[in-house]
This record gives structure tokens, sequence and C-alpha cells, in this order.
């Protein structure tokens, strides 16, 4: 039993990073903040960008919020100490939009996922 157990957990957790999936996480990467504005010839920003926002939309059941979750524990938040300043820096948030989708349940949700 606890082999069966096992193999079902193994396929539970399968995940294959096909062409599309690392298409779609490099089109998520040129969007972030830090990948934003030209650098010049030493890796330095010459100007900074403002982060872009994408919504991942597709039919049920073809992969979307394996994409998301496994882009964000890719991704992970750290704390940034600066002088006497702790700053937590979230380069990748993750939220299923609730339902019944209002503004205020949206916002909560990215609210929470930010709150340390």
């Amino acid at each position: 039993m606890k082999r069966c157990h096992n193999f079902v957990e193994r396929i539970n957790d399968l995940f294959i990073e096909h062409d599309e999936v690392l298409r779609i996480w490099k089109k998520f990467d040129s969007l972030r903040l830090c990948n934003a504005g030209s650098k010049d010839g030493t890796g330095n920003r010459l100007h900074k960008g403002d982060p872009r926002h994408l919504f991942l939309m597709g039919l049920s059941g073809v992969g979307k919020t394996q994409i998301g979750e496994r882009y964000a524990e890719r991704n992970p938040g750290y704390w940034l100490e600066t002088g006497e300043e702790k700053i937590k820096i979230m380069p990748v948030i993750y939220v299923e939009l609730p339902f019944p989708f209002t503004q205020h349940s949206f916002y909560t949700e990215i609210y929470e996922h930010l709150a340390p």
C-alpha cells in the first residue's frame, strides 16, 4: 500500500518544463522590474522601468496554476537590509483570482501575499 501511495505522490508532483512553459517563464522574466530598463556595458541599468503585470489565462486544466506556482517557487521573496531598515522584496506574487471576483477580494489576496 505504501509503495502505491509513494507512486501516486510522484505522479502528483510530476511537472514537465517543456518549451511552452519555458517561453511563458521567459515572458514573465522580461516583465519583472529587475529586468526593466536598458543596461550599459558594465551591466548597470541606465534607467529604471516600471514593473509590468501579466495575467495568465487559458482553458481549464492546461496547467496555468502549476506554471504560476512553480514560477513563484523559483523566485522566492527575501528581506533586504538597508541601514536601519528591513524591506521585504517579493519578486513574484502568485494569487488565484477569488470567486466571485470583486476588486476588494482581489486586493486583499495581494495584500495577504505581501504581509510578513
